[in-house]
């Protein structure tokens, strides 16, 4: 059923990431969403872990539509949450390691996530996040 909510916490640190990504900080969402981390649970698939929960969509549709509840509702991307194209990124790392002649600090430039408190690695063409503590 639909509304069911999903396997909340995953227990394992970083969480497979695909498509268009959203991330949110577990303290935002327990401190700032109405309902709570239950609510949220139940209206949105993500997968968590004790610091972040992460939802997937292969369009923007639905990531923007939580967003949109998440701004309504008093977050600040990037301070709170934020959204990753997985796909572009899985695509830049890989070339960036093609790349041997972009220094190290051009290839870190291009494979920024905008914030400090997520950090991202790819293995094997997917996108694992994880805390940045």
């Amino acid at each position: 059923m639909l509304n069911e909510p999903w396997l909340t916490f995953d227990d394992t640190e970083e969480i497979e990431s695909a498509f268009i990504t959203l991330v949110v900080k577990m303290n935002a969402l327990q401190e700032k969403y109405r309902g709570g981390l239950r609510e949220f649970t139940q209206r949105y698939q993500i997968r968590c872990n004790k610091k972040i929960a992460v939802m997937c969509s292969m369009s923007d549709h639905d990531i923007l539509a939580c967003i949109e509840e998440l701004n309504r509702q008093g977050f600040n991307y990037k301070d709170d949450f934020i959204r990753i194209d997985a796909n572009r990124y899985v695509l830049m790392n890989s070339k960036a390691r093609e790349m041997e002649r972009l220094s190290q600090e051009r290839k870190e430039q291009l494979l920024e996530l905008e914030v400090d408190w997520l950090k991202a690695d790819t293995r094997d063409g997917i996108m694992w996040v994880s805390y940045n503590s």
